[in-house]
């Protein structure tokens, strides 16, 4: 009964963080797009600006859909996942080179140092 109510607080969660994204990104495309579609004199570079939030978020609403669909796909069991040995240096390293790129973009910098090999 407790892992039910944990698998259903962490579902409650889940769709509170969702909307949040969702809302959070519809309110940026429309409110720019009213700004743009309006009667406003804006220079080149805040219809550049502008135009990359709107880009943003429409790339953003994209990807957290195509997750979205994916989850439900695999709680389905239409996409049942496969068992596979990994090896956790190495996901661990790549994960940290793709988001490496973002935090560059944000001047943030990440890290990875290997204590030890994990022996299974």
């Amino acid at each position: 009964m407790k892992e039910l109510e944990e698998w259903e607080k962490q579902q409650a969660d889940f769709q509170n963080l969702l909307f949040h994204e969702l809302i959070t990104s519809l309110y940026i495309i429309g409110g720019y797009s009213s700004r743009i579609a309006g009667k406003h004199t804006l220079t080149p570079e805040i219809y550049q600006h502008y135009g990359g939030a709107i880009k943003e978020c429409s790339a953003s609403l994209s990807f957290l859909s195509e997750k979205m669909l994916l989850l439900a796909r695999l709680e389905s069991g239409e996409n049942p996942l496969s068992m596979e040995d990994v090896c956790i240096k190495d996901t661990t390293e790549q994960i940290i080179s793709f988001l490496s790129h973002q935090a560059q973009e944000q001047e943030l910098s990440i890290h990875f140092r290997s204590v030890g090999d994990i022996q299974l």
